[in-house]
């Protein structure tokens, strides 16, 4: 099958991208001004619960946390909050429903090795040297990649490069985004202001409302890759924990919120699986809000999600990303509300330098 994707190569001149980058290490993604203290890295360890977890993910702003197991002196996994969504309501029950609660509350007291045994098990980790090549760690953070929303770097001798907690940080898609962004050779070559969203982004759509099944089967569009990408949307009635559910089916990282009728669809906000992070065992009762009542209490209020156009070029909607501190930017049609699709980091990065190759 050919994709959109596919007859686009030809306008990165990828050879040249590729020889850029080649030229740098790991160290790059993480600079370190020699003038400012070491910034502590946020961990935790095997034997923490998932409410410490989605404390620290909450208290300190981040996404991913490296696992340390104090047994074997050495990290031996990195969890993100897709993760623990997913191990959560990954249940035996179809919906999630406020007779639930008890059960679900008692999940805050799951330990992290529970959460890597039963949805990260088979993921590949590894620490990343700042002497390592640049090429790895990005080809890492994308679509398909060991740990897409971002890996762990250390600045320790070779030898402590597991253990060493105080000489490591994370270095995020953000930090990817940024770098690639602004390499002139890159943004040349890559042609990124050129190169249109409708280019770049997921296009096959599939809407759930109340009465639907997370579970069912859908379509999926596969890309130039051969990666199976479409975009989920929730109408803006569901509960914020079915839709978090119906990610966690889906395997999605985020979800459309839709003002859904017989004859229009209207883009009204974006929820994510960071979005978890701001329920707790003690307040249970928000994630049985509507979805956008739920966003309204975690904001303080509402937020129109960031969107362009489908001609936008890559390199705004790079910026927008980055100015936004977002992970994705919805693509909408022309002049209206109506999303068309929408452009991940994980796609910024397979379209620019092929991680999935």
């Amino acid at each position: 099958m050919t994709t959109p994707r596919t007859k686009l190569v030809g306008l990165i001149e990828s050879s040249k991208v590729l020889d850029e980058l080649h030229k740098f290490q790991v160290s790059v993604l993480v600079p370190q001004p020699k003038d400012k203290p070491f910034q502590p890295l946020v961990y935790a360890r095997t034997t923490d619960t998932i409410a410490l977890a989605l404390a620290q993910f909450r208290n300190h702003n981040v996404v991913s946390l490296p696992i340390f197991d104090t047994t074997k002196g050495k990290f031996v996994a990195i969890i993100n909050v897709m993760d623990v969504m997913r191990y959560m309501l990954l249940r035996n029950f179809y919906q999630i429903d406020p007779m639930y609660k008890e059960e679900l509350a008692k999940l805050y007291e799951s330990k992290i090795e529970d959460v890597i045994g039963a949805v990260a098990s088979n993921r590949p980790f590894r620490v990343y040297h700042v002497t390592d090549p640049l090429l790895v760690a990005l080809r890492g953070m994308g679509a398909g990649g060991e740990n897409f929303y971002g890996n762990l770097v250390s600045f320790a001798d070779q030898e402590r490069v597991e253990s060493d907690v105080q000489q490591a940080l994370i270095a995020t898609q953000w930090d990817a985004i940024n770098l690639l962004l602004n390499n002139d050779v890159v943004r040349c070559h890559g042609n990124l202001d050129t190169l249109p969203a409708k280019q770049v982004m997921q296009r096959a759509w599939i809407t759930f409302t109340k009465k639907d099944d997370p579970n069912q089967p859908v379509h999926r569009l596969p890309n130039a890759s051969g990666r199976s990408t479409y975009v989920v949307s929730v109408v803006k009635d569901v509960s914020a924990f079915n839709a978090f559910r119906t990610m966690s089916v889906h395997h999605v990282s985020s979800v459309a919120v839709v003002d859904k009728s017989d004859y229009t669809i209207k883009l009204v906000d974006n929820l994510s699986a960071s979005d978890i992070r701001f329920i707790t065992a003690d307040n249970l009762a928000d994630g049985f809000l509507e979805v956008t009542e739920f966003l309204k209490k975690v904001r303080g209020h509402s937020r129109k999600p960031v969107s362009c156009d489908e001609n936008t070029p890559l390199a705004q909607i790079m910026k927008m990303a980055l100015d936004n501190n977002i992970h994705r930017v919805w693509v909408t049609e022309d002049n209206t509300d109506k999303p068309i699709g929408l452009v991940s980091m994980s796609d910024m990065l397979e379209m620019i330098i092929g991680v999935s190759t």
